[in-house]
């Protein structure tokens, strides 16, 4: 009898360890990066900005000529990172228009779109040179907002302060991936130049950090596919009380033979 009860208690662990090894080896990032070592890698694929039509830009300018501040530098409206999609107030700043051009004053129409804000800079500081004693020119784009939909605990559109804002980032400021979201398979959708890229992602691997399309862009939507394992993970739950409704009824047997 011992032996039978013995060999019932292994079957069953064993039973629920194959089941939640087979879960779990699905929702790791990175697992192909070595355990417990130091892995160095260099970055060569941060790709900056570009500024694109329909782009608002602030441009702020300080100069020795205070009486031109007010014209560069309006009250600039600050966007908290929790500031749900119906509660974002418009950008204010100026608008990059169809052609890629800017009206700045003092200097009236400038092609800006294709630059980075580098660029921007120093392409504004040139023109701005004339007008202004020594001026320096500060360039960020306002609207830079990204996408994060499908299974993951906060979907919404995000408000991006800072140029350099990755895949990963998105996803964390999403909440995470839900358990049984597909992580070889995130759909990044990108619009550039009137042409519209679809771009499938893995970050199960560490491969992602190589990836072009690592650094997200303005308006970068992030579609993340729901998978099979809350489907797996239901069914072991339900094989699980299954097979200890069974063990049970089996040592009850035993006791009573």
């Amino acid at each position: 009898m011992i032996r039978n009860i013995r060999f019932l208690f292994m079957l069953y662990a064993g039973f629920l360890v194959g089941s939640c090894g087979s879960y779990y080896k699905h929702v790791p990032y990175f697992k192909d990066l070595p355990a417990q070592i130091v892995v160095n890698q260099d970055i060569e694929n941060n790709s900056p900005l570009i500024i694109q039509p329909n782009d608002i830009l602030e441009v702020k300018v300080s100069s020795l000529s205070p009486e031109t501040y007010k014209a560069f530098n309006p009250p600039s409206t600050i966007i908290s990172i929790n500031t749900s999609p119906t509660e974002i107030p418009p950008a204010e700043g100026f608008l990059v228009n169809q052609q890629g051009e800017v009206q700045i004053p003092l200097i009236g129409s400038i092609i800006l779109s294709g630059l980075t804000t580098i660029q921007a800079i120093n392409l504004l500081t040139l023109k701005l040179a004339p007008h202004l004693k020594n001026p320096v020119v500060n360039v960020r784009v306002l609207n830079f907002t990204i996408s994060v939909f499908g299974d993951v605990r906060r979907p919404g559109i995000y408000t991006v302060n800072n140029e350099r804002f990755t895949v990963i980032e998105a996803i964390v400021r999403a909440g995470d991936l839900n358990p049984g979201a597909m992580r070889k398979n995130i759909l990044l959708v990108r619009e550039i130049a009137a042409k519209r890229q679809f771009i499938r992602l893995d970050i199960s691997s560490q491969s992602i950090f190589k990836s072009p399309y690592l650094y997200l862009k303005n308006n970068d939507m992030i579609y993340i596919e729901p998978g099979n394992i809350r489907e797996k993970r239901d069914q072991i739950l339900s094989n699980t009380n299954v097979a200890t409704a069974i063990v049970t009824f089996v040592l009850l047997l035993l006791k009573f033979k």
